[in-house]
């Protein structure tokens, strides 16, 4: 299965060795890992220099590249979700858009930002087929699974 690396795993990543841990059984289970150019644009806003910036695009350029323009249905069917369950503020733009990849690619996302929890439960709970499945990661490298 292919999964959608959030920028909150690779900010934690190299400060919590639990998190390190659950990405390398990922990869070792044989996990392909992608990205997204709302993840690309999310992670590289930290950069502190042009220097940085351009080791941090090419960290994320040796993975697997989702591209797709058309995302306004499915981006506004998130949102529209999570306003309908209460949950209208529980998760950014950004994170929206990052589950619209998601759902469109069919990716498993794989985070430490709990606003992808309210996501999939605000589709789960929805009319529509679409489903947001999140592996959740904890600092202490606990997977928690939502489908």
């Amino acid at each position: 299965m292919t999964h959608l690396i959030d920028t909150s795993v690779w900010h934690k990543a190299s400060r919590f060795s639990g998190i390190a841990d659950a990405l390398r059984s990922l990869d070792d289970d044989g996990a392909v890992f992608s990205t997204c150019p709302a993840i690309i644009a999310e992670y590289c806003f930290s950069a502190r220099s042009a220097r940085e910036l351009e080791m941090m695009q090419a960290d994320l350029s040796q993975f697997y590249q989702l591209d797709k323009s058309e995302l306004g249905d499915r981006v506004r069917t998130i949102q529209r979700a999570l306003w309908r369950h209460g949950r209208a503020r529980a998760a950014g733009a950004a994170d929206t858009l990052i589950a619209a990849y998601a759902v469109t690619h069919k990716q498993a996302i794989v985070t430490c930002d709990k606003g992808f929890l309210h996501i999939s439960t605000a589709l789960k709970r929805g009319r529509k087929a679409e489903r947001l499945h999140v592996l959740h990661l904890a600092e202490s490298g606990k997977i928690t699974e939502i489908y």
